[in-house]
């Protein structure tokens, strides 16, 4: 997700191609379904503001603390855009099992 050597001083690295790639390309497609929206509605009575979009790349536990400050900077920075690890992916959908799994006993 990030390069392996710092971007600036000892602790700011830049994204990879193919972290940055991706972001472009979730907008790229935000873009897209917005302006054929009304065609894409068929009739149906909804409606689209901003949708917001979805990166889900790397794992957070591969990264070291310094990638780890970047990572959380540019992920909270971006307004449209989540970006979402698998390795935390997986504790949420854990965490949504556990809650349903209570609900049964």
């Amino acid at each position: 997700m990030f390069s392996k050597r710092p971007y600036r001083g000892s602790d700011v690295f830049g994204l990879t191609k193919e972290l940055s790639g991706a972001i472009n390309q979730v907008l790229d497609q935000r873009d897209t379904y917005l302006k054929n929206f009304e065609v894409l509605r068929r009739n149906e009575k909804i409606t689209a503001f901003s949708p917001r979009c979805l990166v889900i790349i790397g794992k957070i536990a591969d990264l070291s603390e310094e990638q780890s400050k970047s990572f959380e900077l540019i992920r909270t920075a971006l307004k449209d855009v989540e970006i979402i690890t698998y390795d935390e992916l997986y504790e949420r959908i854990k965490a949504i099992l556990s809650i349903f799994s209570h609900e049964e006993t």
